[in-house]
């Protein structure tokens, strides 16, 4: 069991650092637009057409794209462990197995409901204002994201309760039955 699980988180690492190499390329991107718009701007006074609608649209996949990665490479996000720091032993994995518990369903929430908006959005064709360009796909990709990370954490949390109950078993293993453990 924890073989399989390790190899799909391992999976799951992999399309989360692909995902982050493509949001750095959006970036780069999205730095040669401003650049392409500025220099126009200044020197040629001539600005970019839709060079902030593009830059803002960017915004999206650079973020939620790349939102997976940090977690990917052994829980890279902001953690508040003070409490943590001062649990038993004992209580430490359990803790962290009920947080990524709870951090996966506040990120599913945050994804279905962003992916309810997202069909609302192509229902009703909402678009840029000056390009034109559809917002249902950046939508969709938030949703990607999101979906990414929340499974992220609930691969964590599993990994921790097989290694949690494997050490019991250990445990269990080494001591004589009627012994305290």
């Amino acid at each position: 069991m924890i073989d399989y699980l390790i190899r799909l988180k391992r999976l799951l690492s992999r399309a989360s650092m692909a995902m982050c190499v493509v949001s750095g390329g959006i970036a780069f991107m999205a730095m040669l637009v401003t650049i392409t718009d500025i220099t126009g701007r200044y020197a040629f006074h001539s600005p970019l057409y839709g060079a902030y609608e593009l830059v803002e649209l960017s915004m999206v996949p650079i973020v939620f794209l790349a939102i997976a990665a940090p977690e990917a490479n052994g829980g890279g996000h902001i953690r508040m462990t003070m409490l943590l720091d001062y649990a038993p032993a004992g209580w430490r994995r359990w803790i962290e197995m009920t947080n990524n518990l709870l951090a996966a369903a506040v990120v599913l929430l945050l994804a279905w409901r962003s992916l309810k908006y997202a069909f609302d959005t192509m229902r009703f064709a909402e678009a840029s204002l000056l390009l034109n360009i559809p917002r249902a796909p950046f939508l969709f990709l938030l949703t990607v994201g999101l979906v990414f990370l929340a499974l992220q954490y609930l691969l964590t949390a599993a990994l921790l309760a097989v290694r949690a109950e494997r050490e019991g078993a250990a445990v269990a293993a080494t001591h004589a039955p009627g012994d305290p453990i």
